[in-house]
């Protein structure tokens, strides 16, 4: 057998003891990695131990249940004088809610036993009060931004540069040689501010010539009568002069070369601002309530409007007793922002702004205006529409435009609920009412009752942000958010009255200003206009009452009758009255003997001044005037001196009459064949007047309750179809109207 002895090398001998040595730094180097990475795990494990924090559901839900319940807390912290006491109770009940929240939270993480459904039912708990929260806190922030947005703290004002339609240029870029006017008034943005930047802008005060102006109205009949072409003045002039019947067809006469808008923040370098102190409404207060009219939709955009209803309240929150008084747009008072502070019709005092309406009025009753509303009639339908209409009596069957003016609405006779636009026909018609404008400010103070009956029915805060909504557009006011916020109190003692009785929430007394109507002549718009002459005792017995209202410790007064006669409350300030207020006013002396001209002006203590004109073709006889200076109907108070042409005939000369002449021809330019004015005569002059001619002029009377003009004489006129000094060969008809009994 044979067998084999192995012998190992050296060499052998140490490749194997390498490899070993290698296998034991391999394995060693593993367990060293492995002990490491345990280390850096448990070492992680014991960080988060001792920082607790877990991104988990319950985490995130904790967090945000506090933005939420922070959002609502600021939101009901923002409503002021709205039961502190309660508001208060909410917060605290808010945070210990969320401080129950938070310690549940904790005893969930802390606890060992973890309970699927525990945590199930707290998520679900947190999420529920999460968006409760969030709800509450939109709805009172959607409200207390309606609250907030009634009181604008800017305005828009706009300007336009206006010229007759019948100018062929349209860009403002192409005006020189021209005359542009400009009211020379520093204070009126919109009619002096902005046309001044557009004049600097567009250069226009190099080629042209800038003529100034102190009131509107006359630079509009220069601008008509082609003494100026151009002017600046409030975009809204259409609803300004529309009425007028010289500017009736303003739209068309007249278009724009280029309009301009600036905002502003209403403040007391504004037009249309009023301070306020902003303290919560506990004492009582007046409030003047201005109904606009306007072509465009809100009041962002309101300087220059026209004031068509004006109502001063005062309201006492002890007694919840208020007074209401329609002022008379066409009442002639001092304009306190014209120049002088001359007379005219109170709604023109509106063309200015607000500042010069309540100052006009405040001068004109001295009762203090503590706050305004002003209202948009499209807000006035959006309104009526959000209390679901209003129950009104109408007297008769009405009909004027739609508030945007596309079509006829119109109303029948009798009581019934009215919708929006049927409201806005109640309240703004006057035309077919026996009184005009007298009228309608009646019909306006039912429908102000009517929606104050109607605030009894507001259960809930989503009718009342339906009424905001509807309103918070169209209405603008100088009571700052915390004094709206205020009336929640007096709101909650009216709703309580108005549960607990079938009768009205607030005790309203109408009153009435009683006057006169009269035509006066206004030199700036060179027309003869309708003015409400304001009786000084019915305004006085007015002023006393209201006055009386606003005394804290006083109650609305008593009035006496007799169990005999059937009950009613005379209204305060309507007569009658023994003495009335009469604006005396210069006559037509043309035709009239000097003698008899002289008279009158000395008795009124008129400055006149005299001139002898020899006139040998004159139709009237020696002696007579044939020329004033002043036109008929102005105001005497008005002239400086009165310049008189007397005809002064030669010794021998022939001294004809006018009888027989002929003025069917129009070339006849004889001062006698011109319409005379016949306002204030009797029928019988003109029966005399109409005989002096060879043809027959037709004549036709219209007859007119004297009790629209109690202090003028049965068969005065008050009107004609023509205005004077027309043709007599275009006088086709000549309608008169005649008072009557």
């Amino acid at each position: 057998m044979f067998g084999y002895n192995i012998i190992e090398s050296d060499d052998m001998t140490n490749k194997n003891s390498t490899k070993k040595s290698t296998i034991n730094k391999n394995t060693s180097s593993r367990s060293s990695t492995n002990r490491t990475n345990v280390n850096k795990s448990n070492s992680r494990r014991k960080n988060n131990k001792k920082s607790g924090v877990k991104v988990t559901l319950p985490n995130i839900l904790v967090f945000t249940s506090i933005l939420a319940s922070g959002y609502l807390i600021y939101q009901v912290m923002l409503l002021g004088p709205i039961e502190k006491s309660i508001r208060y109770i909410i917060v605290g009940i808010i945070i210990a809610i969320d401080l129950f929240l938070f310690y549940n939270n904790y005893k969930l993480i802390r606890s060992k036993k973890k309970s699927l459904r525990n945590n199930l039912l707290f998520c679900f708990a947190m999420f529920l009060f999460v968006i409760v929260n969030f709800t509450l806190g939109f709805f009172t922030n959607k409200f207390y931004s309606y609250v907030s947005g009634i009181n604008k703290s800017t305005i828009t004002y706009s300007s336009s540069l206006i010229t007759k339609s019948s100018n062929k240029l349209n860009d403002i870029n192409d005006i020189s040689n021209s005359k542009i006017g400009l009211l020379n008034d520093s204070t009126s943005i919109e009619n002096y501010t902005i046309p001044s930047s557009m004049i600097n802008r567009y250069n226009l005060l190099g080629t042209n010539d800038i003529v100034k102006y102190d009131d509107i109205s006359t630079m509009l009949h220069d601008l008509y009568t082609d003494n100026i072409d151009y002017m600046f003045i409030s975009s809204n002039y259409k609803m300004m002069f529309g009425e007028m019947e010289e500017f009736s067809n303003i739209s068309n006469d007249v278009k724009i070369i280029k309009t301009e808008e600036k905002k502003y923040k209403k403040d007391a370098s504004s037009n249309d601002y009023l301070y306020s102190d902003g303290n919560s409404i506990t004492k009582p207060f007046t409030l003047l309530l201005m109904g606009v009219d306007s072509e465009v939709d809100g009041l962002s955009k309101n300087a220059g409007v026209h004031g068509d209803s004006l109502i001063l309240i005062t309201f006492n929150p002890s007694t919840l007793n208020a007074t209401m008084v329609t002022i008379p747009r066409d009442s002639y008072v001092p304009i306190q922002c014209f120049k002088d502070k001359r007379r005219n019709k109170l709604t023109h005092a509106a063309w200015y702004g607000s500042n010069c309406m309540l100052e006009t009025i405040e001068a004109f009753t001295g009762i203090k205006i503590d706050y305004y509303v002003k209202i948009n009639f499209k807000g006035l339908v959006r309104l009526v529409n959000a209390v679901d209409g209003v129950e009104v009596d109408v007297p008769k069957r009405l009909c004027t435009d739609s508030s945007d003016r596309t079509g006829e609405v119109c109303i029948e006779k009798g009581l019934q609920t009215l919708d929006g636009e049927g409201a806005l026909v109640f309240a703004r018609n006057r035309y077919d009412l026996p009184n005009g404008d007298l009228d309608r400010g009646q019909n306006q103070q039912k429908l102000v009752k009517a929606l104050i009956s109607k605030f009894k029915d507001i259960k809930s805060l989503d009718k009342l942000n339906k009424i905001l909504d509807a309103i918070s557009d169209n209405l603008d006011t100088n009571l700052t958010t915390k004094q709206i916020l205020s009336f929640y109190n007096i709101g909650k003692d009216m709703l309580s009255v108005g549960r607990s009785t079938s009768g009205d929430i607030v005790n309203i007394q109408s009153l009435y200003i009683q006057g006169t109507g009269q035509i006066i002549y206004d030199p700036h718009l060179k027309l003869s206009l309708w003015n409400y002459i304001v009786n000084k005792d019915s305004l006085n017995d007015v002023i006393k009452q209201m006055k009386c209202n606003l005394d804290d410790g006083a109650l609305i007064k008593a009035f006496d009758y007799s169990y005999d006669d059937t009950y009613s409350i005379p209204v305060v300030g309507y007569g009658p009255y023994k003495n009335t207020t009469y604006i005396p006013s210069l006559p037509n002396f043309i035709g009239k003997s000097k003698e008899e001209a002289v008279k009158y002006l000395e008795e009124n203590k008129v400055k006149y001044k005299l001139s002898y004109v020899k006139d040998l073709d004159s139709e009237y006889d020696n002696g007579d005037i044939i020329y004033q200076s002043y036109p008929v109907k102005t105001a005497l108070d008005t002239i400086d001196t009165l310049n008189i042409s007397v005809l002064d005939k030669p010794k021998g000369s022939n001294n004809t009459s006018n009888n027989n002449k002929d003025c069917s021809d129009s070339d006849n330019t004889n001062k006698v064949c011109y319409l005379p004015n016949f306002v204030g005569k009797d029928k019988d002059y003109v029966e005399q007047w109409s005989k002096t001619f060879s043809n027959t002029i037709k004549l036709k009377y219209n007859e007119i309750s004297i009790s629209l003009y109690p202090n003028r004489k049965i068969g005065t006129i008050v009107s004609q179809n023509y205005v004077q000094k027309t043709h007599l060969s275009k006088v086709k008809v000549l309608e008169l109207t005649v008072i009557t009994e």
